[in-house]
């Protein structure tokens, strides 16, 4: 299968480099921007606040999003690439369990 994105054979080959990059290359910026609550992109403000990236650089959410972090710039922070995907990558197999849910089986579990 090919696409104008990569090519699954390459991902096979062990050629994911290549792949990404013409992932990423074919995208607009417009189309990867997080927009905030009010729907504007929050890359440019981002980009003044922190300025450019290195290429050891991602810009993240703290707290992360999926873990009720808020889409705001003052949210976000650059990080170090490796340490960040690495924290996610280790976040996967977490449960995040709240409150409530708790409660809930706490008590089915006494009726």
């Amino acid at each position: 299968m090919r696409t104008k994105k990569g090519s699954r054979q390459d991902i096979e080959a062990g050629n994911t480099e290549r792949t990404i990059k013409n992932f990423i290359a074919f995208q607009s910026p417009e189309y990867l921007d997080i927009k905030n609550n009010q729907g504007k992109p929050l890359f440019p403000a981002t980009l003044k606040k922190h300025g450019p990236l290195n290429a050891d650089e991602v810009y993240g959410f703290a707290p992360f999003l999926f873990m009720g972090g808020e889409k705001k710039v003052k949210n976000i922070e650059k990080c170090d690439i490796f340490a960040h995907l690495n924290l996610i990558a280790d976040m996967g197999d977490m449960e995040i369990i709240d409150m409530a849910s708790m409660v809930r089986g706490a008590i089915k579990q006494h009726e």
